[in-house]
């Protein structure tokens, strides 16, 4: 068993000593700059177990899992030359927030975390006779989802050991927080070698191509205000419409056939939502073009040992509304592009552009500043999220087991941005499909999230026609 559980206070500060202050990376400066009060860079995630949380195990656990994760325990600082800079937390302990099933989270000061005042980690635990729900808020700027997952992995782990008659079935992986002084390294190609002609070249080239184009944004179904819709849909407002896992292989199998990968026609399928949405609703808002930004795990198995932290980019897809029309028509094309994605690491491109952008200090900021849609959606897949988790946990009929907590479901999606008004997460956890969405509260209802969850739904059931 890895002996980071035992830990000392002391060793922990003398580790964070040595590690801070860390710069900012660029991704980090990004989410940074995107930060808003009415759309925060802050995604959710959410577990449903059977069981009630033991709150001493839980206590108990929550510090030694953090120490493991330095970022998710640090404050926002201007520090070394004067630059924004990761530094200890006066206050390591994240809000917890305890309530019976069916009570509200209760946000008085707004979804925004003060990254000066707050570590980037929130709990809000709700619950039932024998049953938990568990909405887990993580500030994008302190970690990636992988690194979220990596996170509960680990507290899940540590909780297990202190409430399990066998603690020898959970076991935490090492970590290297020392690994943390290069993540910067691993999501950019040029930024890190110091090749200015060439990296200011291909930053000016990608900032082109993600604004020469006007994206339409998904355009508002409803005339809800601001308070009405938010007073129908209460925190996190996620939509989820799952496929069993039944239905999850035959769909695997008619992608197989069809030879397309079942991501590509997850993608098609959206481009088709967001075309017949926007068609049914139009709105002077909307435009001919259309944008999907999908996260890209950069990491490799060099970062096996990194800390939770922001080792990711985006790649965008765009289309037209006028070829977005038939997902079956769109998949070739796709199929391709994703393909090349992965081969030319793509994701390379996004990093080098904010690698560049950190060059000039107006620039990130610009590129975060005014209203403009930089996506129609975000999707990202997931996967099966307790597959992202390092520590090792026993399994019960598949599901996991955390002492006396048995991990029923697990959902979540990426932060909402201005002019983003859907994001999209696709989890498998138990080999089911769950389509976890959410619209932007402030323009969109509780039932416009609903029917669009279903068009979306419908449009990837067609694989199976």
């Amino acid at each position: 068993m890895s002996t980071d559980t035992s830990l000392t206070q002391s060793e922990t500060t003398i580790r964070s000593k040595r590690l801070f202050p860390l710069y900012f990376s660029p991704i980090e400066s990004l989410f940074i700059a995107d930060d808003r009060p009415d759309y925060p860079m802050a995604f959710i995630v959410q577990m449903t177990f059977s069981g009630r949380v033991n709150r001493a195990a839980f206590d108990e656990a929550l510090p030694f899992a953090l120490a493991r994760h330095p970022l998710l325990k640090s404050h926002r600082q201007l520090a070394k030359k004067g630059l924004p800079c990761w530094v200890p937390a006066s206050d390591t302990m994240p809000l917890v927030d305890w309530g019976n099933e069916g009570d509200p989270i209760d946000l008085p000061h707004g979804e925004s975390i003060n990254l000066e005042k707050e570590v980037g980690l929130r709990f809000w635990i709700r619950e039932g006779s024998d049953s938990t729900e568990m909405t887990m808020q993580f500030h994008h700027s302190c970690c990636d989802g992988i690194g979220g997952y990596r996170f509960i992995g680990d507290f899940l782990a540590l909780y297990g050991q202190r409430t399990s008659l066998d603690p020898s079935l959970y076991e935490l992986s090492p970590l290297d927080p020392e690994l943390l002084r290069i993540r910067k390294m691993r999501m950019t190609e040029f930024a890190f070698r110091g090749m200015t002609w060439q990296l200011h070249w291909r930053c000016w080239k990608e900032c082109a191509k993600l604004f020469r184009r006007k994206i339409s944004p998904l355009a508002p179904r409803s005339n809800a205000t601001a308070e009405s819709s938010l007073a129908k849909l209460l925190y996190p407002q996620i939509v989820v419409s799952s496929f069993d896992r039944d239905t999850h292989a035959r769909l695997m199998n008619a992608a197989n056939e069809k030879q397309i990968g079942l991501n590509d026609w997850l993608i098609a399928a959206l481009f088709k939502t967001l075309q017949d949405w926007n068609s049914q609703n139009k709105s002077r808002a909307t435009t001919r073009w259309m944008r999907i930004m999908m996260p890209t795990d950069m990491r490799d198995a060099e970062d096996y040992g990194m800390p939770a932290a922001n080792i990711v980019s985006y790649t965008f897809l765009v289309r037209s509304m006028r070829d977005s029309q038939s997902a079956k028509a769109l998949c070739p094309g796709i199929c391709r592009e994703t393909a090349l994605i992965k081969k030319e690491r793509r994701g390379l491109l996004f990093g080098d552009t904010l690698g560049g952008a950190m060059q000039f200090r107006w620039l990130l900021p610009l590129m975060a500043s005014g209203k403009r849609c930089l996506a129609t959606a975000v999707l990202s897949n997931a996967g099966d999220p307790s597959k992202r988790f390092i520590a090792k946990l026993p399994r019960s009929k598949g599901r996991i087991v955390a002492g006396n907590l048995v991990l029923e479901n697990i959902t979540g999606v990426p932060p909402l941005r201005i002019n983003t008004h859907v994001t999209i997460s696709i989890i498998t956890y138990m080999r089911k499909l769950e389509i976890c969405l959410r619209c932007c509260p402030r323009k969109f209802s509780e039932a416009d999230a609903r029917r669009l969850s279903h068009m979306y739904t419908e449009s990837i059931r067609e694989l199976l026609e």
